[in-house]
């Protein structure tokens, strides 16, 4: 629920999914762009791509409601190449799409709001493989809609 949000706000950014390599999905449609919420990129994936993952979480509860605290991070990675300002580029489009994002059109259908969404600056964190990247964390704290 919560990484198909964060990405769908990053698909919703034509800036940053025109930067993106595309993907054949396994659903059959056409080419997307490749932004993906499993844990780790497919085989045949051409970059740059990004990943989308849940690293922590805290539950509470409030007045019957339960609530969470998330911690989303948003990797993206490119070609081995000398020279990444595009890929930072790219990061700090994907930073600004979703610091401040307005997630609940994403998560008010799955029963749940967003008291707020911040998103870290991109971090460098080049993979063990030495593809070149960034990360964005993001943290949200969504609560259960009565």
């Amino acid at each position: 629920m919560i990484k198909d949000a964060v990405r769908k706000i990053i698909e919703a950014d034509s800036e940053i999914t025109d930067a993106l390599a595309t993907y054949q999905f396994a659903d059959g449609a056409a080419l997307k762009p490749a932004v993906f919420v499993t844990p780790e990129f497919p085989e045949d994936i051409k970059y740059p791509a990004i990943l989308i993952d849940i690293v922590s979480g805290s539950s509470w509860g409030c007045r019957g409601n339960r609530g969470a605290d998330t911690l989303v991070d948003v990797s993206v990675y490119d070609q081995k190449r000398f020279n990444n300002e595009a890929l930072e580029a790219l990061a700090e489009n994907i930073w600004k799409a979703l610091d401040r994002a307005n997630i609940d059109a994403y998560l008010l259908t799955e029963g749940y709001e967003c008291w707020g969404c911040q998103a870290a600056y991109p971090r460098m964190n080049n993979d063990e493989d030495g593809y070149p990247g960034f990360v964005i964390s993001v943290r949200m704290t969504i609560t259960e809609v009565d």
